[in-house]
């Protein structure tokens, strides 16, 4: 974006600025200006010990690796360790082997008691997980550690990147892929997971994914006049409204001007925004 663009921008919305650049901007005393402000930063990832990890026995799948216990009260009770084997199977005596992986905890829950309905009479059993299992996924791209990552079983994209360094200073927040062999599952909005706390494109990882992070087409620093001023990632044809919008908005005491111009409103080419 030439110096011309950008001071006409900044003429056009009064009191809300924008610079565009290709690497990570610096402020006046030379340090690194954030993507966001410093209570928008990405939260610190904690990898919890995985008899601390809460888990919806609904929903969490078992798989090679899980640890269970199961708990037989009867006249007699007894607990039985049953790992998961890596045929995806769980061995209790006087019973055999029972398959669960892929199944629901709540699932297994009740094949085990059924099972043993066959072998015990006047019991009540319980499953409970006493250990997660790992997983490995590839973070590559623009992170600053890139490379293979062991995670637990309930990581996610954006836990993946964050452990591998987090995003270099031209990545893309708005675009990271996770790739499940030669399939793209869809696109991680980092942005809207960390600034805004909106989960719903945070996709759950599985061994051997790859969560990929792409460099962002344009970064531009938009300060002045808005709620949340800081460095924002833009898209090829990604109008100045939104941008402001993405940026929480003109304040109440900031001067917000009309235009009738499409020029003013959008971003039409590949040239209004500089790419990285």
């Amino acid at each position: 974006m030439t110096s011309s663009r950008i001071f006409r921008i900044a003429c056009l919305l009064g009191t809300v600025c924008f610079s565009s650049h290709q690497a990570a901007p610096v402020s006046a005393q030379g340090a690194p200006v954030p993507r966001f402000p410093a209570e928008k930063a990405p939260p610190p990832v904690v990898f919890e010990d995985a008899l601390e990890t809460p888990v919806d026995p609904g929903t969490y799948r078992l798989g090679p690796g899980d640890e269970l216990m199961v708990s037989v009260i009867a006249r007699t009770p007894v607990d039985y360790a049953a790992p998961v084997s890596p045929s995806g199977a769980i061995f209790l005596p006087s019973v055999g082997q029972l398959s669960v992986r892929g199944k629901t905890l709540a699932q297994v829950e009740g094949e085990v008691n059924e099972a043993i309905g066959h072998v015990r009479k006047d019991f009540r059993s319980s499953v409970r997980l006493t250990r997660l299992r790992k997983i490995k996924v590839d973070v590559t791209g623009e992170v600053r550690q890139p490379g293979t990552l062991v995670l637990g079983p309930l990581a996610r994209a954006a836990e993946a990147v964050a452990r591998a360094g987090g995003p270099t200073g031209i990545a893309s927040w708005r675009h990271v892929r996770v790739r499940r062999g030669q399939t793209t599952l869809g696109e991680v909005d980092l942005e809207r997971i960390w600034r805004l706390g909106e989960g719903d494109t945070n996709l759950a990882l599985e061994t051997g994914d790859e969560v990929f992070v792409p460099r962002a087409y344009a970064l531009v620093s938009v300060s002045g006049e808005v709620n949340v001023p800081g460095e924002y990632e833009v898209d090829a044809g990604e109008s100045v409204k939104e941008v402001i919008r993405r940026a929480g908005g003109v304040k109440s005491t900031g001067r917000r001007r009309r235009s009738t111009s499409s020029d003013r409103e959008r971003t039409t080419s590949a040239s209004s925004w500089q790419p990285t």
